[in-house]
């Protein structure tokens, strides 16, 4: 049985990242930096906010975890109304949509195959919502006792790839995983 525990969503996306992108240190310090190599887009500014669909943003920062350079940012959010729920969202910002449509792919498989210790893995393919250019769905093989799931999207949109985590049950999952992807996706400028 999926036992979730406050924090583990977010070790699990710190166990698949250093998996999925590389690990690595941060970029010395630039906390607020958004790289060269992403000029006039920076993740940190497509991070969505959610309080009107009662999530909170309880921690929001660049993921210490990312490649120096790589711009990464991550928000993790809480809902009152359901403390046993949590969300987050992760915006990776690329070169080209090339780029992040390769690296999409290299984290879907990381997720895929994330390691047995990785809080909710083993994960198997779920669809996702119809939501971006790209999109690939996940979820946790077992539920936890309040029968939620982890369920951990990918949505491409341009050269920026959003990595969603959801716990959550199945009702209700589908509704609040759409609402979060489509306010991520709608954070890309044309």
């Amino acid at each position: 049985m999926l036992r979730v525990v406050p924090g583990a969503l977010a070790l699990l996306l710190l166990a698949v990242a250093s998996v999925g992108c590389g690990g690595g240190d941060d970029d010395g310090g630039a906390a607020d930096a958004s790289p060269a190599a992403t000029p006039g887009l920076a993740a940190k500014d497509l991070i969505p906010a959610l309080e009107d669909l009662g999530w909170a943003v309880a921690v929001s920062a660049r993921d210490p975890g990312a490649p120096a350079g790589q711009d990464v940012w991550k928000a993790q959010y809480r809902n009152a109304a359901a403390p046993e729920k949590s969300a987050i969202v992760t915006v990776y910002v690329y070169e080209t949509p090339s780029v992040a449509s390769a690296a999409m792919s290299q984290l879907s498989a990381a997720i895929a195959n994330a390691p047995a210790s990785a809080p909710g893995a083993p994960f198997i393919s779920f669809g996702s919502p119809n939501v971006g250019e790209e999109r690939a769905g996940f979820g946790s093989r077992s539920r936890d006792g309040r029968s939620n799931r982890v369920w951990s999207d990918l949505y491409r949109e341009g050269r920026v790839v959003f990595w969603i985590q959801v716990v959550e049950n199945d009702t209700a999952s589908g509704a609040t995983r759409e609402q979060i992807a489509k306010r991520a996706v709608a954070m890309v400028p044309d």
